[in-house]
Parts: C-alpha cells; structure tokens; sequence
C-alpha cells in the first residue's frame, strides 16, 4: 500500500489466476513484470534525489489510533498559520529581522566555543538567518489539545538567544528540585512506579516505561545489546534473527501505523518482574511530530515515561551516519558515492542557496539527515514543548556509557537510568565490553576524512555552534527543574560548566 486507507493490493497468483484465455505462463511473466515495476516506482519516488519525498511524506502522514482528539490538518504540512494550542495557551511567532545579536541569549554571556562560534555565524550569515521567536509557554503541563501545525516548528529552529527556553511551572511531586545537575540522581533518589517494568493505563494495557530518543550514531545499539537480557520486548514479532531490528526500534511515532502503539506490547500482566519495557527508537529524535504523536498515544501516561537522550560530538556523529548510510544504502544508494568531504560541499552549496531558513524543513531531506541529526538543541526544544516536563529527561554523553560499559553496578548511565525505573532494573549478569555492535563503517577520524579545514569550521561554527549553545540553555534550564545531566556535578545555572561537561565527553 502507499498510504494509510489504499485499496492498493497485489493478489497472488492463485487469485488472479489466468484471464481472457492468457496461458498461465504468459499470465505470470505479466504480473512478474508489474511487480517489479511498481518495485521501481515506489524506489524512484521514496529516494528520489528531487523534492519528491517530501509529497510523499505528506501522503504517508502519521495517524495514530486512539487518540482523543485528531489534528485538523495533516501532520507533515507545513500550514500557513504560525499558531498552534497547548492547554488553551496560544504560541506567538513574532517575525522579525536578523539584527539582534546571539548575545541576548541569556541574562549573562555564555562564555566558551559554543557561544564564541554563534556570533561569528551570525554575522557571517546575517542576509539569510530566518525569524526569530517570542514565546508564551504553558502554565502547566498537560495533554496539548491535538492541533499541532508545523509551521510552528520554525519556532524551534530559528536564533537560541531570542527567547527563553521553556519553563514548566511547579515541580513535580515525584521530582526532587535539582540546584545541581550533575549526580542529582544519586544525592536523591527518585521513587519508581513499582516494581513494574511497563506503565499501564486503565484497562491494563502496557507501555514502555524508557523511550530512549536519539540520538542515533551515539551508542544505542550497544546498549540495547548490552541490556536486551533485561528487556521486555515487543510481543507482535519474533525478537530473534537478523530481521528483528524493530525490536530494538518499533519506529511506531515516525510512519503510518496500522495498529494502536499498545498491541506491540501486550498487557502488564504479562510482564515478567524484573523486566523494563522500553523502546531505542532513535529516529524520535529526527522526526519533529514524534514527540506530539507519543504524548497523544500515552495519554494520561505520558507524564511518566523517562525519555533519554545520548550525545555525541555533533560533527563526529554526522560522519559516523554518513559512512553507516553509504554502507547500508540509505544513502546515495545508486550512482556514485561521493567522499565525506564531497557530501560537505554538497550540504554547503544547498545551504548556501537556502539559509538557514532551510533548518526547520532539514528533516525532510534524506540526503542531508547527515546534518539535521546533530542540531540536538532544536530537537530537544521540540520534545520540551510537546508537553513533556524536564524531570522526565536523562540527558548522558554516548562515552559515559562506553567507559564504563562493563561496571554494570558502577556505570554513571546504567545508575540514573534506574534512579529513574526502579533499582532492581538493569542489571545483566555480564557485558562483555569487547564486543562492538554496528560498527566497521570503515571512516576514520574527522581531519582524514574531512581535510579542508575550511569546511570543518563552518560545520562547527555556522551550523552547529548555535544548536549547541541553544543545548546548554535547555539543558541549564531543565536541570534547575528535576532533569538528570549525568555525570554532571555543577551548578544547575553554570552554563560554561554544562558546557565544559559536554565537550570533554561527548568527543568520542
């Protein structure tokens, strides 16, 4: 099928069997034949190096079953309003000119290479740098109303410092209130929902307890391997042999879906004790509406899921996913395969035609989801403003979790991930910190395959030195309201100190 309601289906033979007095062998080659051209078609159309995808993406528009109330306009449209409703609370979008600097990001400059790179792109990006934003959050946290127009997105996407980053107010109740960022979850212990490994709504139908967001690139899959024995995974597939990857990533908020997000899981009777159900879906962190779809799907839920995210170098991360798309044809899967550095100049000579006015629309891009996937401040900003409170996050460098992979007790990530579920999670009887998981990309270090060093300064610089300093603003902010910065031990309000923890440990 090519979207949710097609009456699209390719009968077997022994349904069609022979017509009009077609000999069966004559009848077989003609369906052979269109079978392999609708194959071609539906490959042309999704990875088609034109704006096509992003129509189909329109087509293939995410609905998601069960929820109390349906958007008024499809979710991959970006509508001509710049409004959009959260708990009755209207989101102004002020347009307004590039002329203000990144200085007013915050009350006090944030010193560092993240905040001393923004200007530098600001300036030197004046003519294209898009609207900035004015914001009224939300009073209080709570299901958005279902209206979720993604002209609203530019919002997430456009100068850190001209607005502030969202505040929830009120603490909650099953949240300490972190002066400090860093070992919070150590100093308090935040009280698990049971001993159960799932969240369950009324009717006893499960969900997952973790979703681990993105992003990808960073070390997911290692840790899904790592704790797999631990897991309670989804019981609509077998979780066994090289076609179970959807077992790790149900991907359920990113495509159309044919079935509640709860069938993947089952009931919470059914869960053994003393396993988590979670799902290492990295693409929610890619595309924009997963984060509105989730919070719709669990519902009243949806204030206790724990999301995790995991960081990397943003620049080192681009080139591991470059080299994973090329190897695994997600990327320039026919014709030739340009370098590392020929993809850069590509990006550039886009960008330089677009602006920056190109982010919030990056993600329909399959070519350049190399870039977008590291802008981790705008996607960040994304899932704060659909409704989920800043106590709900675990933020960790990937390399926290690596160096200390095989100290299942001691691991700093493993440690805030329980503080968070319960104690008597994660806790495999072994890892064997020899073993790799989705590697061999065959890429070497940034300098090698990136040599101009021209173009490593403006990835840096102009592209994701401003999502980066948006990143610390965030994550200032949410740690001052409940979310765990781990292995962080300063000041909730010391940005350069957040700024610090990050560079020294997400460079892996």
């Amino acid at each position: 099928p090519v979207g949710p309601g097609s009456s699209f289906r390719m009968e077997s033979l022994e349904e069609q069997g022979p017509r009009s007095g077609m000999s069966t062998c004559a009848h077989s080659s003609v369906v052979a034949l269109n079978t392999i051209l609708v194959m071609v078609v539906g490959m042309i159309v999704v990875f088609s190096p034109l704006n096509i995808y992003p129509g189909l993406q329109k087509v293939l528009a995410p609905q998601y079953p069960g929820r109390t109330a349906a958007p008024s306009a499809s979710r991959m449209d970006l509508a001509t309003s710049a409004e959009y409703e959260v708990e009755t609370r209207t989101v102004q979008i002020a347009a307004t000119g590039a002329a203000e600097s990144m200085s007013s990001i915050s009350e006090g400059d944030v010193s560092g290479p993240f905040a001393e790179a923004a200007p530098r792109a600001q300036t030197e990006g004046a003519a294209k740098t898009p609207v900035h934003h004015q914001k009224q959050y939300p009073t209080k946290v709570g299901s958005p109303s279902g209206v979720f127009h993604h002209s609203a997105l530019r919002n997430h996407y456009t100068k850190p410092g001209l607005g502030a980053p969202p505040v929830h107010s009120g603490a909650r109740s099953d949240t300490p209130s972190a002066k400090k960022g860093g070992e919070s979850e150590a100093a308090v212990a935040h009280p698990s929902s049971g001993k159960k490994g799932c969240l369950c709504d009324a009717a006893g139908r499960a969900f997952p307890k973790l979703q681990l967001l993105g992003a990808q690139k960073t070390g997911s899959t290692t840790l899904y391997n790592d704790l797999r024995p631990t897991l309670r995974l989804r019981i609509d597939m077998k979780c066994i042999g090289p076609d179970s990857w959807p077992c790790k990533e149900s991907m359920w908020f990113n495509w159309p879906q044919t079935k509640p997000y709860y069938k993947l899981w089952g009931l919470c009777s059914q869960v053994p004790q003393g396993s988590l159900m979670a799902d290492f879906s990295m693409g929610n962190f890619k595309w924009p509406y997963a984060a509105q779809g989730m919070h719709e799907e669990y519902g009243r839920l949806a204030k206790d899921v724990v999301l995790a995210v995991s960081l990397r170098d943003p620049l080192k991360r681009m080139l591991s996913a470059f080299a994973h798309g090329v190897r695994d044809k997600w990327l320039y899967f026919a014709g030739k395969t340009p370098t590392f550095e020929e993809h850069c100049r590509q990006f550039f000579k886009e960008w330089d035609q677009r602006g920056s006015a190109w982010l919030p629309e990056m993600w329909r891009d399959l070519t350049y989801r190399t870039v977008d996937q590291s802008l981790y401040g705008y996607k960040l900003r994304v899932w704060l403003d659909a409704g989920f409170h800043p106590s709900q996050f675990v933020i960790y460098p990937g390399n926290l979790y690596l160096k200390h992979r095989s100290d299942v007790p001691n691991n700093p990530v493993l440690k805030a991930l329980r503080a968070r579920v319960g104690d008597e999670f994660f806790r495999p009887m072994k890892i064997d910190s020899t073993k790799k998981f989705n590697e061999g990309h065959n890429h070497g270090e940034v300098n090698h395959d990136l040599k101009s060093p021209q173009l490593r300064d403006r990835l840096n610089n102009e592209i994701f030195a401003p999502s980066n300093q948006l990143l610390v603003k965030l994550l200032s902010h949410g740690a001052q309201q409940g979310m765990t910065l781990v292995g962080y031990s300063g000041e909730a309000s010391d940005e350069v100190a957040i700024e610090r923890w990050l560079v020294n440990n997400w460079d892996y």
